[in-house]
C-alpha cells in the first residue's frame, strides 16, 4: 500500500505540471497553432471538418492525454470529434 501511496505522490504532481504548463502555453501562446500548420493542410485534403480547430488539438496530445478534448470542445461536428477523440488515444497508447 505504501508503495501505491509513493508512486501516487511522486507522479501525480508532475502530470499536473505538465498538464498545467501545457493547457498556459496554449491559450496564452501561438505555439501550438504554429506547429499545426502542416496538419491544416493535411486534414483539409481528407476533407474532415472544421480542419483549423482540429490540427492544434491533435498536436497537444502528445503535451497532456486530456488536452484535446478540452481544446476541442467548441467543434460542432460529430466526425471530427471523433477523429480528436481516436487520435488522443492512440497518442496515449504510443506515448504509453
Amino acid at each position: 500500500m505504501t508503495n501505491i501511496v509513493d508512486i501516487w505522490m511522486g507522479l501525480f504532481p508532475a502530470v499536473m505540471a505538465i498538464g498545467t504548463t501545457a493547457l498556459m502555453i496554449n491559450e496564452f501562446t501561438p505555439i501550438f497553432q504554429y506547429l499545426s500548420y502542416p496538419f491544416i493542410f493535411i486534414l483539409e485534403l481528407l476533407q474532415l471538418p472544421e480542419a483549423k480547430a482540429t490540427a492544434p488539438a491533435m498536436i497537444v496530445g502528445f503535451a497532456d492525454m486530456f488536452l484535446p478534448a478540452v481544446i476541442g470542445k467548441g467543434i460542432e461536428s460529430e466526425l471530427t470529434r471523433f477523429v480528436i477523440a481516436g487520435m488522443a488515444v492512440s497518442q496515449l497508447i504510443y506515448m504509453s
